[in-house]
């Protein structure tokens, strides 16, 4: 009639594939493992990146809320405050440059045209900076000659 099978070939088949599932188990586990570990490297990266830029960030909205203050008033600004800024303004360019140098190493899509707009932004800033601390009516002349928009308020 049929063939029987031993219960040594059974039980050793049934080991076989419950080690075979086992197998495919870990290393389901370990492939997911190592794509956590890419994720958390990405994101470890840009934040890298990132750190740079709000400091460059904070740095820029720090000097222009000095700028203002003392564009507004009718006297030119003394020493302490203009080199604060000079200050604000010497931190925020290598931290830019901190910025780009580390976006380089990093994998995105798009990322030279997303590096060549922060580099010309940066470039638009340093050149369109108003002269720091000049009294009101020569500043507002040297704004309105670069194009920037001025108002009686200040």
């Amino acid at each position: 009639m049929g063939r029987t099978i031993s219960i040594n070939t059974l039980l050793k088949s049934l080991i076989g594939l419950i080690a075979l599932g086992l197998v495919a188990v870990f290393a389901s586990s370990a492939y997911e493992a190592w794509r956590d570990q890419r994720t958390a490297d990405r994101i470890y990266a840009i934040a890298e990146a990132i750190n740079p830029l709000f400091i460059a960030l904070q740095n820029l909205r720090v000097e222009r809320g000095t700028v203002n203050t003392a564009l507004a008033t009718t006297e030119p600004a003394n020493a302490a405050t203009r080199s604060d800024v000079a200050a604000l303004r010497a931190a925020s360019g290598p931290a830019l440059e901190r910025a780009v140098a580390r976006l380089e190493t990093i994998e995105l899509n798009d990322k030279a045209r997303l590096v060549g707009d922060l580099v010309r932004t940066q470039k638009a800033v340093t050149e369109r900076r108003p002269p720091c601390c000049k009294p009101r009516a020569r500043a507002r002349r040297r704004c309105r000659a670069i194009g920037w928009p001025t108002s009686a308020a200040w």
